[in-house]
């Protein structure tokens, strides 16, 4: 069962937006833009990273690791990766004089996935059944999911106050799915026997093919200026990104299996270890009653809503708070709330603090910096500053930005 806890992070990973790293709101007065922006973030509820890191470094985990983490776990826990990188070029020149439109195009990658599983699957994954001598290891309601996909979008942009729309066309480059509604191990006293109970549905990739589908969805940005504190104005931002859907026009494999087997005279580790006999063999399926079919699926993208108030470059003021909330459709990700403070040194230098709940995991803290030289403005940060240095945070998290105006 290591082995498949280990598939499902390294899929993750491989195949695993800036996103609130804070938009510094300008006034653009030069008729061309590029945006380069990246993320990378890997975050549980639950996981330590000593252990999160072995799959990708290599190394022993040992007992006392797996307890302390064990220890964290509740009766839901989260598991996910969201990697991008994006590049945009806009070009302020108005098409439509009189709502001085401009245009934009841009082509990212994306790479979403995680997990919802319960205590009993980690401690099952990483102990195997020694500790459920008769008892239950219940792993119902578990989830996993993870989607590849490239875009590149067209769409218009304000050169007055630099909101934009874009339509975009997708790439599926891979999409998995799987849903254990029930599922159960239920050993005997002496474990001499393991009786299975299972209610669950996979589908994944039938073939190696790059584009395994494709997708249409939009991108929003849109700037409101509003009285924040003393008469000053500030800015909030309603932002939309990848909104849409996509659907795999090429044969996806699905499994689906409601049954309850009993294995007799069988240790857990033949049946689900490294050399396990269940896993032999493909003609076990149809003994497991396991039904095979193949499907072309529609599903919502990966995309995400966020509201929030920004940083003003052109405010006088030293210091500056930032906060929003940031949504995804999906139930492995929670609602995401985040709050932050702005110190501007010098003009054009920003540092900043920032503190957020939710998404992949539970509470966290950030740093970030960003600089504005000539016509380039560049940014470094992370949402879990914690977790990039130490052994004892929950996952890691960097996001970058660079942007060019002339």
């Amino acid at each position: 069962m290591r082995l498949i806890v280990a598939v499902s992070l390294l899929c993750i990973s491989y195949s695993a937006k800036s996103q609130w790293l804070p938009i510094h709101y300008d006034t653009i007065t030069a008729r061309n833009e590029i945006i380069l922006s990246g993320n990378a973030e890997v975050a549980g509820s639950a996981i330590l990273n000593e252990i999160s890191s072995v799959f990708f470094k290599g190394g022993n985990i040992s007992g006392d690791m797996i307890q302390r983490s064990l220890d964290r776990h509740g009766a839901v826990n989260r598991l996910g990766v969201d990697i991008s990188s994006e590049l945009v070029y806009r070009n302020y020149t108005p098409l439509v004089k009189k709502y001085g439109l401009g245009y934009q195009i841009k082509a990212g990658s994306y790479y979403f996935g995680g997990m919802l599983y319960t205590r009993d699957l980690f401690d099952l994954a990483m102990n195997g059944n020694s500790g459920f001598e008769g008892d239950t290891a219940d792993f119902s309601g578990s989830d996993f999911s993870f989607t590849a996909f490239q875009k590149i979008g067209f769409g218009l942009v304000s050169a007055r106050n630099g909101s934009s729309v874009s339509l975009n066309f997708y790439n599926i480059q891979n999409r998995i799915d799987f849903t254990l509604r029930d599922g159960q191990f239920i050993n005997s006293n002496d474990f001499d026997s393991i009786q299975v109970l299972v209610d669950g549905e996979y589908s994944g990739k039938s073939s190696q093919r790059f584009d395994q589908g494709l997708g249409f969805g939009i991108d929003l940005e849109y700037y409101m200026p509003f009285q924040w504190g003393s008469g000053k104005t500030s800015f909030v931002e309603f932002k939309a990104a990848n909104l849409g859907f996509g659907i795999m026009t090429k044969d996806q494999d699905v499994y689906r299996m409601d049954t309850s087997i009993t294995y007799s005279g069988f240790r857990f580790d033949q049946l689900f270890g490294d050399d396990a006999i269940v896993f032999d063999s493909v003609d076990v399926l149809d003994t497991l009653g396991v039904k095979t079919s193949s499907s072309k699926r529609a599903f919502l993208l990966p995309g995400f809503l966020q509201v929030a108030k920004i940083v003003d470059e052109k405010s006088e003021s030293k210091f500056q708070s930032f906060f929003g909330l940031r949504v995804y459709p999906t139930l492995i990700y929670n609602p995401l709330a985040f709050a932050g403070i702005d110190f501007k040194p010098a003009k054009g230098i920003h540092v900043g603090l920032s503190a957020s709940y939710g998404g992949f995991t539970k509470f966290r803290t950030g740093l970030y910096a960003s600089g504005a030289f000539g016509n380039f403005r560049i940014g470094l940060g992370s949402e879990n500053i914690i977790g990039v240095f130490s052994q004892k945070g929950n996952g890691a998290s960097l996001n970058f930005r660079l942007s060019c105006v002339f």
